[in-house]
C-alpha cells in the first residue's frame, strides 16, 4: 500500500466504510492537493464503500473556488461510480478550511446521490453512517 503523508485510509470491509484522514498543509500547491483528491478517488474505487467519513481536522489547506469546482466533479463521478450512500465530514477547527470544505459539498449538492453531514465527533458520525 502507498504511503502518503498527507492522507491516510482504514477500510471496514464488514460495514464498508472508508475512513480518510487529511493532513494537509497550508503552503501546499494545488498540484499537490490535487495529488492527494487523486488518491482518494484512487481508494474509493479499490475499495467500493457505501460509507464515507472524511476527517478533516487536520487539513489546512485552503481550497480556492476554481479548485472546489474540480474536487466536487472528481469526487462526484467516484462516488457514482461505487454507488455511495452516505458520506460524513468531521470537520476542521480552521474557520477557512471548514467554509471551503462545505462549499465543496455544496458545490456537488443534488449531484451527489448520497446523504451527507457535518459533525465534531467521530464516533457520533460513525453511528450516523452505520444507523446506529
Amino acid at each position: 500500500m502507498q504511503i502518503d503523508p498527507f492522507i491516510s485510509f482504514h477500510f471496514d470491509f464488514k460495514n464498508a466504510v472508508l475512513e480518510s484522514t487529511w493532513k494537509t498543509r497550508y503552503e501546499m500547491s494545488e498540484e499537490e492537493y490535487k495529488k492527494v483528491v487523486l488518491r482518494y478517488v484512487e481508494e474509493v474505487e479499490r475499495t467500493h464503500p457505501r460509507f464515507v467519513l472524511l476527517d478533516t481536522r487536520q487539513a489546512y489547506f485552503t481550497i480556492n473556488p476554481d479548485l472546489q469546482a474540480w474536487v466536487s466533479n472528481t469526487v462526484r463521478m467516484a462516488y457514482e461510480k461505487v454507488g455511495l450512500r452516505k458520506r460524513a465530514f468531521l470537520m476542521s477547527k480552521d474557520f477557512i478550511v471548514q467554509l471551503s470544505v462545505e462549499q465543496i459539498v455544496e458545490e456537488g449538492e443534488g449531484k451527489i446521490r448520497a446523504n451527507q453531514r457535518f459533525f465534531s465527533e467521530h464516533q457520533e458520525a460513525l453511528n450516523w453512517l452505520l444507523g446506529r
